[in-house]
């Protein structure tokens, strides 16, 4: 990978409305981000999940 992609690519996150998207996307990841954004509300499962 080229320096200008690696820079680019690092500059990336969460907010990216692309890595939003695939990370929302998939069952475990989207269940611990939601877990590491809200800890008080100890989520145990996300209901009517769609795979």
């Amino acid at each position: 990978m080229n320096e200008f992609l690696r820079k680019k690519w690092e500059m990336v996150g969460l907010a990216d409305d692309y890595i939003f998207n695939k990370v929302m996307l998939d069952y475990d990841i989207c269940l611990e981000v939601l877990r590491r954004i809200l800890p008080d509300l100890h989520i145990k499962k996300i209901p009517k999940f769609q795979e």
